[in-house]
């Protein structure tokens, strides 16, 4: 472990990397052999029979690309190879002779949104964003457009999830449910994960907004499938770009980032129309949404079912039920409880509690009053470095009974061993 540095405005913690840590699990996503990667080649298949030609209002789609050849903005040549993914919105190529690079075909029939993600994209270029850090790639950011004959039919991105793990996979690993597959991919590369891990990808999550923020760029959907955490670095990565809020400073046109998840959106969002466009103020409730599932095994601050199931925002979620009604039990008594597997928020050091307060207390008629005293991205990495910084660190304790529960320094008893026992006696 290195100290947090500052390198191109994104300040980020270093995480450890174990003995055990093996190129190829990234490399090899199914190990040879394996019943579900033979399941989706078969599909592939399937859906390659199905998709070869297609007609649309009289004009043939091809929905599989390999081997066909794009021209970038400058007529640069692009030969796609193998399709990585596929997808409703877009499929991924790999493109021949280049492995850092990938290109995204459009594979939505909707010349409307083909005609404004051109627009978006040459924007997107035009901001000249530096996407990489150290020659590493930390933003999945449009460097190229491509065409066949005249219709924009995708474009090229640096390829960011090389030596990557997805924050999807660490969220699954910490909570309290473990997803075998997410499990496997965790200890591989960090063997000796603990609670401090959580600490630094949350600080680097942090770091990561505000680096985004200070370049003009509204994330609005932070979630944790488009996040990817760089296993040698601990940098967090952005897939999906395309999905960001950016500006065209030159003809002043505004791109709204796509709205998130639901159960990752801020309050505001549900109750006024005129601010269900995503804001730097909106990010910071999802980001403490994400740090708060980070930090307390994957529970979600809003989560629990309302006494009262029956009322005007049935139609959501439950947790965006609570962000709605502003039920968060951890800040404030409210209709609903803590669940009784949940870490005991006072396990947190009483600065971080107050973090999640000042982002999370309010009520349905407060909420445009405390967007304002939401904690920023500046404030959560200030907060985090105390627990986050290299040995020796004496803002935490490891447990004498257990070597991978370590836990903030002022709790007098190990927190995991405490929730263990009361998860086993339910």
């Amino acid at each position: 472990m290195r100290e947090a540095i500052n390198d191109r405005k994104i300040q980020y913690v270093p995480l450890m990397v174990g003995n055990q840590y093996d190129y190829r699990v990234l490399q090899e996503y199914y190990p040879p052999g394996n019943e579900e990667k033979d399941v989706l080649t078969a599909e592939y298949d399937n859906i390659r029979k199905v998709f070869e030609e297609t007609r649309v209002d009289g004009d043939k789609v091809i929905s599989f690309y390999d081997g066909r050849c794009f021209k970038g903005l400058k007529n640069k040549s692009y030969l796609l190879e193998e399709l990585i993914k596929y997808g409703g919105t877009y499929s991924t190529y790999s493109v021949q002779d280049n492995c850092n690079i990938m290109a995204k075909i459009i594979t939505k029939d909707d010349n409307y949104y083909r005609n404004k993600l051109e627009r978006k994209i040459r924007v997107m270029l035009s901001l000249k964003i530096n996407y990489e850090v150290n020659g590493i790639p930390v933003l999945e950011w449009p460097l190229d457009i491509l065409y066949q004959d005249g219709v924009l039919m995708g474009f090229i991105v640096p390829n960011v999830q090389r030596d990557t793990i997805a924050l999807s996979d660490i969220l699954r690993y910490t909570g309290l449910v473990h997803n075998d597959q997410s499990t496997e991919k965790v200890l591989k590369i960090y063997p000796q994960f603990t609670w401090k891990y959580s600490v630094q990808i949350a600080y680097n999550l942090a770091s990561f907004v505000d680096y985004l923020h200070s370049l003009g760029i509204i994330v609005g959907t932070l979630e944790e499938y488009y996040l990817y955490v760089h296993i040698k670095t601990g940098r967090i990565i952005y897939t999906e770009c395309e999905r960001l809020g950016v500006k065209d400073h030159v003809s002043g046109e505004e791109f709204p980032c796509e709205l998130s998840r639901l159960d990752l959106t801020a309050p505001e969002q549900f109750q006024l129309k005129g601010l269900k466009i995503a804001s730097q103020s909106t990010d910071l409730f999802s980001l403490s949404i994400q740090i708060f599932r980070l930090l307390m095994k994957n529970i979600h601050p809003f989560t629990g079912k309302p006494k009262d199931d029956i009322d005007k925002y049935s139609y959501l979620g439950i947790e965006a039920r609570n962000i709605v009604s502003s039920f968060c039990p951890y800040i404030k008594k409210c209709d609903i409880s803590v669940p009784l597997w949940s870490p005991s928020f006072e396990l947190l050091p009483d600065e971080v509690q107050s973090a999640f307060r000042k982002t999370f207390d309010y009520t349905e008629d407060t909420v445009l009053e405390t967007i304002k005293h939401r904690t920023s991205t500046k404030q959560w990495m200030k907060i985090l470095y105390h627990l986050a910084k290299v040995e020796p660190n004496e803002n935490l304790r490891t447990c004498y009974k257990n070597k991978f529960h370590v836990y903030p320094a002022h709790n007098s008893e190990c927190p995991w061993c405490k929730m263990e026992l009361q998860i086993k006696n339910l």
